[in-house]
């Protein structure tokens, strides 16, 4: 059971505002190293470049439009290219911007040598996001627990410590904005004073209650109206619009994030003989990637294929034979040899 998810509590009205896109990543790796990506994207068509997953659309990209067989209002575009590579590949995922790089992906391709087998394993990682963290997270978290999060355990009680920490974080990220905008506005019925002292109460209000959607910030300043109802609104909201730009635009990323849907395929070389993929067709591995996924830890598809390394194995069995042979001619040749003197001394 996947773990509850904070920032969907927030987001709801968000989330009925966006159009979702389907994402489909697809790499078929060879077995000297070559990486062929696809990326799919179903979407409305102003949407296509919108989202937070990498979409590629300059020149070293085969690209493709076509209408959507089952969705006359949507377009599906296709974006191939060859990477000979992993650390080709690397530097194209790390030079896409989505709305502030938050969204950071790296690919692994591991090789490793056994007798006549080779094994390969692809890693697609998508890094923890962490979007709050004005708040230090030994504030909620022992070291053990930090390296355990580090390690991959998915455990409720960590996903809870891990939710906790990203809320008062959220928080106060709202909150700092608020300090910042009513230094600056003296005329704004608020002191920074009257503000600290209603600091914890109106964090708490603005955690269970405030809507992230597109209107954000008038949200914030009807919770604060709430609590300070003689406040000038008109004069505080130009600036702490300013000052939660950054806030905003994370807002925006995990509302993407949220809607959309994304899947990969993996096609490797030779038998696949572990993954963590949610389906395996022959030699594809499959994944449903989930935005909850990537939140507090990094998200790791991997795959391993056994390749037989035919050459060395045909070459071995050749040496082999010859050997066998030679070994074979030469303790004939041994046993004809001490046969001989034998024959002779008893025809005497």
């Amino acid at each position: 059971m996947q773990s509850r998810v904070f920032i969907l509590v927030f987001i709801i009205t968000g989330l009925l505002l966006v159009s979702c896109r389907d994402y489909t990543a697809t790499s078929v790796v060879t077995s000297d190293g070559e990486i062929h990506r696809t990326i799919e994207v179903k979407a409305d068509s102003n949407l296509v470049f919108t989202g937070t997953f990498p979409v590629p659309r300059d020149a070293s990209w085969q690209t493709e439009w076509k209408q959507a067989v089952d969705d006359s209002d949507k377009v599906v575009y296709t974006a191939r290219k060859t990477y000979t590579s992993v650390a080709e590949m690397n530097a194209d995922l790390d030079a896409f911007d989505d709305s502030l790089a938050y969204l950071q992906i790296d690919i692994r391709l591991d090789r490793h040598f056994r007798w006549f087998n080779t094994y390969l394993t692809y890693h697609e990682i998508y890094k923890a996001l962490n979007l709050f963290n004005a708040l230090p997270i030994s504030d909620f978290l022992t070291e053990s627990q930090i390296s355990r999060v580090a390690a991959g355990d998915t455990s409720a009680v960590l996903d809870s410590l891990m939710e906790s920490w990203q809320e008062a974080s959220m928080v106060e990220e709202i909150y700092q904005g608020l300090e910042k905008t009513i230094a600056a506005n003296p005329m704004g019925g608020i002191t920074l004073q009257e503000l600290s002292a209603v600091k914890d109460s109106l964090g708490q209000v603005l955690q269970d209650s405030i809507d992230l959607d597109d209107k954000v910030v008038e949200n914030i300043l009807k919770v604060v109206e709430g609590v300070f109802p003689n406040a000038n609104l008109e004069i505080l909201l130009p600036d702490l619009t300013e000052n939660l730009t950054v806030f905003r635009k994370k807002v925006d990323f995990l509302d993407k994030l949220m809607v959309d849907n994304y899947k990969l395929n993996v096609q490797m070389p030779g038998l696949i003989i572990q993954t963590n993929a949610h389906a395996l067709e022959g030699n594809v591995a499959q994944w449903t990637v989930e935005a909850d996924s990537m939140l507090y830890r990094d998200y790791d598809a991997r795959v391993t294929a056994r390749i037989i390394n035919t050459t060395l194995l045909f070459g071995t069995l050749i040496f082999l034979g010859l050997l066998f042979s030679v070994s074979t001619g030469l303790w004939i040749y041994r046993l004809n040899k001490k046969a001989k003197p034998g024959k002779d001394s008893s025809e005497e």
